[in-house]
Protein backbone atom coordinates (compact mmCIF):
# COMPACT_ATOMS: atom_id res chain seq x y z
CA UNK A 1 0.00 0.00 0.00
CA UNK A 2 2.88 2.38 0.70
CA UNK A 3 4.19 1.90 -2.82
CA UNK A 4 0.77 2.72 -4.22
CA UNK A 5 0.47 5.87 -2.10
CA UNK A 6 3.91 7.04 -3.17
CA UNK A 7 3.09 6.41 -6.81
CA UNK A 8 -0.26 8.20 -6.43
CA UNK A 9 1.44 11.23 -4.93
CA UNK A 10 4.08 11.39 -7.66
CA UNK A 11 1.65 10.78 -10.53
CA UNK A 12 -0.94 13.30 -9.35
CA UNK A 13 1.62 16.00 -8.59
CA UNK A 14 3.09 15.49 -12.06
CA UNK A 15 -0.39 15.81 -13.59
CA UNK A 16 -1.02 19.07 -11.72
CA UNK A 17 2.38 20.48 -12.70
CA UNK A 18 1.83 19.70 -16.36
CA UNK A 19 -1.73 21.09 -16.36
CA UNK A 20 -0.71 24.36 -14.73
CA UNK A 21 2.36 24.89 -16.92
CA UNK A 22 0.57 24.06 -20.18
CA UNK A 23 -2.28 26.43 -19.39
CA UNK A 24 0.02 29.32 -18.58
CA UNK A 25 2.35 28.69 -21.52
CA UNK A 26 -0.44 28.37 -24.09
CA UNK A 27 -1.96 31.63 -22.93
CA UNK A 28 1.47 33.32 -22.91
CA UNK A 29 1.94 32.28 -26.55
CA UNK A 30 -1.56 32.94 -27.90
CA UNK A 31 -2.98 35.59 -25.52
CA UNK A 32 -6.35 34.05 -26.41
CA UNK A 33 -8.89 32.69 -23.90
CA UNK A 34 -10.22 30.51 -26.71
CA UNK A 35 -6.89 28.69 -26.82
CA UNK A 36 -7.38 27.76 -23.16
CA UNK A 37 -10.73 26.31 -24.13
CA UNK A 38 -8.98 24.17 -26.73
CA UNK A 39 -6.54 23.03 -24.04
CA UNK A 40 -9.47 21.71 -22.00
CA UNK A 41 -11.13 20.19 -25.06
CA UNK A 42 -7.95 18.40 -26.11
CA UNK A 43 -7.80 16.73 -22.69
CA UNK A 44 -11.53 16.09 -22.32
CA UNK A 45 -12.23 14.56 -25.75
CA UNK A 46 -10.09 11.42 -25.28
CA UNK A 47 -11.41 10.95 -21.75
CA UNK A 48 -15.01 11.15 -22.98
CA UNK A 49 -14.31 8.67 -25.78
CA UNK A 50 -12.18 6.23 -23.81
CA UNK A 51 -13.58 6.24 -20.28
CA UNK A 52 -16.00 3.35 -20.87
CA UNK A 53 -13.46 1.16 -22.71
CA UNK A 54 -10.88 2.06 -20.04
CA UNK A 55 -13.21 0.95 -17.26
CA UNK A 56 -13.93 -2.28 -19.13
CA UNK A 57 -10.19 -2.90 -19.51
CA UNK A 58 -9.70 -2.31 -15.78
CA UNK A 59 -12.24 -5.07 -15.11
CA UNK A 60 -10.74 -7.54 -17.56
CA UNK A 61 -6.97 -7.00 -17.50
CA UNK A 62 -4.17 -6.50 -14.98
CA UNK A 63 -4.83 -3.10 -13.40
CA UNK A 64 -1.24 -2.72 -12.26
CA UNK A 65 0.02 -2.94 -15.83
CA UNK A 66 -2.71 -0.64 -17.12
CA UNK A 67 -1.83 1.99 -14.53
CA UNK A 68 1.91 1.63 -15.15
CA UNK A 69 1.40 1.85 -18.91
CA UNK A 70 -0.79 4.95 -18.58
CA UNK A 71 1.83 6.72 -16.48
CA UNK A 72 4.55 5.71 -18.93
CA UNK A 73 2.48 7.29 -21.71
CA UNK A 74 2.09 10.47 -19.65
CA UNK A 75 5.85 10.43 -18.98
CA UNK A 76 6.44 10.22 -22.73
CA UNK A 77 4.10 13.20 -23.23
CA UNK A 78 6.02 15.22 -20.62
CA UNK A 79 9.30 14.30 -22.34
CA UNK A 80 7.89 15.43 -25.68
CA UNK A 81 6.87 18.72 -24.08
CA UNK A 82 10.50 19.19 -23.05
CA UNK A 83 11.60 18.57 -26.64
CA UNK A 84 8.90 20.89 -27.96
CA UNK A 85 10.13 23.70 -25.73
CA UNK A 86 13.68 23.16 -26.92
CA UNK A 87 12.97 23.14 -30.66
CA UNK A 88 9.53 24.65 -31.40
CA UNK A 89 8.38 26.62 -28.33
CA UNK A 90 6.08 29.00 -30.21
CA UNK A 91 3.87 26.53 -32.11
CA UNK A 92 0.49 25.77 -30.55
CA UNK A 93 -0.71 22.84 -32.67
CA UNK A 94 1.80 20.33 -31.21
CA UNK A 95 0.65 21.35 -27.72
CA UNK A 96 -2.90 20.26 -28.50
CA UNK A 97 -1.74 17.00 -30.08
CA UNK A 98 0.30 16.10 -27.01
CA UNK A 99 -2.60 17.01 -24.73
CA UNK A 100 -4.80 14.51 -26.60
CA UNK A 101 -2.27 11.79 -25.76
CA UNK A 102 -2.11 13.06 -22.20
CA UNK A 103 -5.89 12.84 -21.90
CA UNK A 104 -5.82 9.28 -23.23
CA UNK A 105 -3.36 8.30 -20.52
CA UNK A 106 -5.51 9.88 -17.84
CA UNK A 107 -8.59 8.07 -19.16
CA UNK A 108 -6.95 4.69 -18.51
CA UNK A 109 -5.16 5.67 -15.30
CA UNK A 110 -8.29 6.80 -13.45
CA UNK A 111 -10.37 3.59 -13.46
CA UNK A 112 -7.30 1.40 -12.97
CA UNK A 113 -6.20 3.39 -9.91
CA UNK A 114 -9.62 3.36 -8.25
CA UNK A 115 -10.05 -0.37 -8.83
CA UNK A 116 -6.50 -1.36 -7.83
CA UNK A 117 -6.78 -0.39 -4.15
CA UNK A 118 -9.14 -3.28 -3.19
CA UNK A 119 -6.58 -5.76 -4.53
CA UNK A 120 -3.87 -4.61 -2.10
CA UNK A 121 -5.54 -4.87 1.30
CA UNK A 122 -7.89 -7.27 3.13
CA UNK A 123 -11.58 -6.43 2.98
CA UNK A 124 -11.67 -5.30 6.61
CA UNK A 125 -8.95 -2.68 5.90
CA UNK A 126 -10.48 -1.42 2.66
CA UNK A 127 -12.14 1.65 4.20
CA UNK A 128 -8.87 2.87 5.69
CA UNK A 129 -7.00 2.17 2.45
CA UNK A 130 -9.51 4.17 0.41
CA UNK A 131 -9.24 7.06 2.89
CA UNK A 132 -5.43 7.04 2.63
CA UNK A 133 -5.62 6.92 -1.15
CA UNK A 134 -8.03 9.86 -1.18
CA UNK A 135 -5.79 11.80 1.22
CA UNK A 136 -2.77 11.24 -1.02
CA UNK A 137 -4.77 12.53 -3.96
CA UNK A 138 -5.93 15.66 -2.13
CA UNK A 139 -2.43 16.47 -0.88
CA UNK A 140 -1.17 16.18 -4.44
CA UNK A 141 -3.80 18.41 -6.01
CA UNK A 142 -3.25 21.04 -3.32
CA UNK A 143 0.55 21.17 -3.61
CA UNK A 144 0.91 20.33 -7.31
CA UNK A 145 -0.35 23.63 -8.82
CA UNK A 146 1.80 25.77 -6.52
CA UNK A 147 4.84 23.62 -7.30
CA UNK A 148 4.11 23.90 -11.03
CA UNK A 149 3.91 27.69 -10.81
CA UNK A 150 7.18 27.85 -8.89
CA UNK A 151 8.93 25.58 -11.41
CA UNK A 152 7.69 27.72 -14.30
CA UNK A 153 9.91 30.52 -12.98
CA UNK A 154 12.87 28.32 -13.97
CA UNK A 155 11.33 27.82 -17.40
CA UNK A 156 8.58 25.56 -18.77
CA UNK A 157 11.18 23.02 -19.86
CA UNK A 158 12.31 22.57 -16.25
CA UNK A 159 8.71 22.06 -15.09
CA UNK A 160 8.06 19.49 -17.81
CA UNK A 161 11.30 17.74 -16.88
CA UNK A 162 10.20 17.41 -13.25
CA UNK A 163 6.81 16.09 -14.40
CA UNK A 164 8.59 13.56 -16.63
CA UNK A 165 10.68 12.32 -13.71
CA UNK A 166 7.65 12.04 -11.43
CA UNK A 167 5.60 10.14 -14.00
CA UNK A 168 8.49 7.80 -14.66
CA UNK A 169 9.02 7.19 -10.94
CA UNK A 170 5.30 6.56 -10.42
CA UNK A 171 5.17 4.07 -13.29
CA UNK A 172 8.17 2.05 -12.13
CA UNK A 173 6.92 2.11 -8.54
CA UNK A 174 3.51 0.73 -9.45
CA UNK A 175 5.04 -1.90 -11.74
CA UNK A 176 7.33 -3.02 -8.92
CA UNK A 177 4.36 -4.09 -6.77
CA UNK A 178 4.23 -7.88 -6.69
CA UNK A 179 2.02 -8.74 -3.71
CA UNK A 180 -1.59 -8.18 -4.70
CA UNK A 181 -4.66 -10.25 -5.43
CA UNK A 182 -5.61 -10.99 -9.00
CA UNK A 183 -9.03 -9.65 -9.87
CA UNK A 184 -11.86 -11.96 -10.84
CA UNK A 185 -12.93 -11.96 -14.46
CA UNK A 186 -16.45 -13.36 -14.12
CA UNK A 187 -17.74 -10.92 -16.75
CA UNK A 188 -15.28 -12.06 -19.42
CA UNK A 189 -17.92 -14.37 -20.91
CA UNK A 190 -20.22 -11.40 -21.59
CA UNK A 191 -20.01 -9.25 -24.68
CA UNK A 192 -18.68 -5.72 -24.42
CA UNK A 193 -22.14 -4.24 -25.00
CA UNK A 194 -23.64 -6.50 -22.32
CA UNK A 195 -21.04 -5.34 -19.78
CA UNK A 196 -21.71 -1.68 -20.56
CA UNK A 197 -25.48 -2.21 -20.37
CA UNK A 198 -25.16 -3.99 -17.01
CA UNK A 199 -23.18 -1.08 -15.56
CA UNK A 200 -25.70 1.51 -16.79
CA UNK A 201 -28.59 -0.56 -15.48
CA UNK A 202 -26.92 -0.84 -12.07
CA UNK A 203 -26.52 2.94 -11.82
CA UNK A 204 -30.14 3.51 -12.85
CA UNK A 205 -31.41 1.04 -10.25
CA UNK A 206 -29.61 2.82 -7.39
CA UNK A 207 -30.97 6.32 -6.89
CA UNK A 208 -28.17 7.36 -4.51
CA UNK A 209 -25.44 6.62 -7.03
CA UNK A 210 -27.37 8.22 -9.89
CA UNK A 211 -28.02 11.34 -7.83
CA UNK A 212 -24.41 11.69 -6.70
CA UNK A 213 -23.12 11.24 -10.25
CA UNK A 214 -25.62 13.78 -11.60
CA UNK A 215 -24.68 16.31 -8.93
CA UNK A 216 -21.01 15.79 -9.61
CA UNK A 217 -21.68 16.42 -13.31
CA UNK A 218 -22.94 19.92 -12.54
CA UNK A 219 -20.09 20.52 -10.10
CA UNK A 220 -17.56 19.74 -12.82
CA UNK A 221 -19.51 21.85 -15.32
CA UNK A 222 -19.46 24.94 -13.10
CA UNK A 223 -15.89 24.24 -11.98
CA UNK A 224 -14.73 24.43 -15.60
CA UNK A 225 -14.31 28.18 -15.13
CA UNK A 226 -10.90 27.41 -13.61
CA UNK A 227 -9.63 26.94 -17.17
CA UNK A 228 -9.65 30.73 -17.47
CA UNK A 229 -7.57 31.34 -14.35
CA UNK A 230 -4.43 32.12 -16.43
CA UNK A 231 -6.38 35.00 -18.03
CA UNK A 232 -7.57 36.19 -14.64
CA UNK A 233 -4.12 35.99 -13.07
CA UNK A 234 -2.24 37.57 -15.99
CA UNK A 235 -4.58 40.27 -17.32
CA UNK A 236 -6.68 41.21 -14.28
CA UNK A 237 -4.50 40.57 -11.23
CA UNK A 238 -1.23 41.11 -13.16
CA UNK A 239 0.61 38.35 -11.33
CA UNK A 240 3.06 35.73 -12.56
CA UNK A 241 3.01 31.93 -12.82
CA UNK A 242 3.92 31.40 -9.16
CA UNK A 243 0.84 33.35 -8.06
CA UNK A 244 -1.23 31.57 -10.74
CA UNK A 245 -0.23 28.24 -9.25
CA UNK A 246 -1.28 29.45 -5.82
CA UNK A 247 -4.58 30.62 -7.31
CA UNK A 248 -5.30 27.09 -8.52
CA UNK A 249 -4.35 25.36 -5.25
CA UNK A 250 -7.24 26.65 -3.05
CA UNK A 251 -9.85 24.85 -5.15
CA UNK A 252 -8.85 21.35 -3.99
CA UNK A 253 -8.01 22.60 -0.51
CA UNK A 254 -11.51 24.05 -0.27
CA UNK A 255 -12.97 20.74 -1.40
CA UNK A 256 -10.93 18.90 1.23
CA UNK A 257 -11.91 21.21 4.09
CA UNK A 258 -15.59 21.18 3.10
CA UNK A 259 -15.68 17.40 2.80
CA UNK A 260 -13.96 17.10 6.18
CA UNK A 261 -16.53 19.42 7.73
CA UNK A 262 -19.40 17.39 6.33
CA UNK A 263 -17.78 14.21 7.54
CA UNK A 264 -17.22 15.61 11.04
CA UNK A 265 -20.88 16.57 11.44
CA UNK A 266 -22.40 13.33 10.20
CA UNK A 267 -22.56 11.87 13.70
CA UNK A 268 -24.92 14.60 14.93
CA UNK A 269 -27.26 14.35 11.95
CA UNK A 270 -30.02 11.77 11.87
CA UNK A 271 -29.47 9.13 9.22
CA UNK A 272 -32.99 9.53 7.93
CA UNK A 273 -32.42 13.09 6.75
CA UNK A 274 -33.11 13.76 3.10
CA UNK A 275 -30.61 14.74 0.41
CA UNK A 276 -31.82 18.36 0.21
CA UNK A 277 -28.73 19.88 1.95
CA UNK A 278 -26.49 18.31 -0.68
CA UNK A 279 -28.61 19.56 -3.55
CA UNK A 280 -28.83 23.09 -2.09
CA UNK A 281 -25.03 23.28 -2.17
CA UNK A 282 -25.09 22.92 -5.95
CA UNK A 283 -26.22 26.56 -6.20
CA UNK A 284 -22.97 27.93 -4.77
CA UNK A 285 -20.46 27.36 -7.63
CA UNK A 286 -22.07 29.78 -10.14
CA UNK A 287 -22.48 32.39 -7.39
CA UNK A 288 -18.85 32.23 -6.29
CA UNK A 289 -17.64 32.08 -9.91
CA UNK A 290 -19.60 35.23 -10.74
CA UNK A 291 -18.12 37.03 -7.71
CA UNK A 292 -14.65 36.01 -8.78
CA UNK A 293 -15.28 37.16 -12.33
CA UNK A 294 -16.25 40.72 -11.37
CA UNK A 295 -13.61 41.12 -8.65
CA UNK A 296 -10.36 43.01 -9.14
CA UNK A 297 -8.91 42.12 -5.74
CA UNK A 298 -5.85 39.89 -5.52
CA UNK A 299 -7.51 38.00 -2.68
CA UNK A 300 -10.34 36.93 -5.01
CA UNK A 301 -8.80 33.71 -6.33
CA UNK A 302 -8.55 32.18 -2.88
CA UNK A 303 -12.19 31.12 -2.26
CA UNK A 304 -13.11 27.73 -3.69
CA UNK A 305 -16.49 27.90 -5.46
CA UNK A 306 -16.51 24.18 -6.21
CA UNK A 307 -15.93 23.16 -2.60
CA UNK A 308 -19.51 22.94 -1.32
CA UNK A 309 -20.77 21.06 -4.36
CA UNK A 310 -17.88 18.63 -4.45
CA UNK A 311 -18.26 17.84 -0.77
CA UNK A 312 -21.99 17.43 -1.26
CA UNK A 313 -21.33 14.90 -4.00
CA UNK A 314 -18.89 13.08 -1.77
CA UNK A 315 -21.17 12.98 1.24
CA UNK A 316 -24.57 12.70 -0.45
CA UNK A 317 -24.98 8.97 0.22
CA UNK A 318 -24.55 9.60 3.95
CA UNK A 319 -27.43 12.09 3.99
CA UNK A 320 -29.89 10.14 1.86
CA UNK A 321 -32.58 7.86 3.20
CA UNK A 322 -31.62 4.81 1.18
CA UNK A 323 -28.36 3.06 2.08
CA UNK A 324 -25.61 2.82 -0.51
CA UNK A 325 -25.53 -0.70 -1.99
CA UNK A 326 -22.26 -2.56 -1.74
CA UNK A 327 -22.86 -5.31 -4.29
CA UNK A 328 -23.83 -5.31 -7.95
CA UNK A 329 -27.02 -6.97 -9.03
CA UNK A 330 -27.32 -10.48 -7.77
CA UNK A 331 -23.55 -10.99 -7.44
Amino acid sequence: MRALLGARLAGTIATQILSVVVGWQVYAISRSPLALGYVGLAQFAPVALLILPAGDCADRFDRRRILGGAWLLEAAVAGLFVALNLFHPGRLLPFFGLLVLFGAGRAFAGPAMQAFVPLLVPEEDLGRAIALNSTAFQVSVIGGPALGGALYILGPGAAYGVAFSLFLGAAFTILSIRSYRRQKRDSARLTTFARFAAGIAYVRRNAVILGAISLDLFAVLFGGATALLPVFASDILHVGPWAWGRCAAPWPSGRSSSASGWDATRSIVARGRSCSPAWRCSASPPLFSACRGISRCRCAPWPSPAAPTWSACTCAPRWCRSPLPTRCGGG
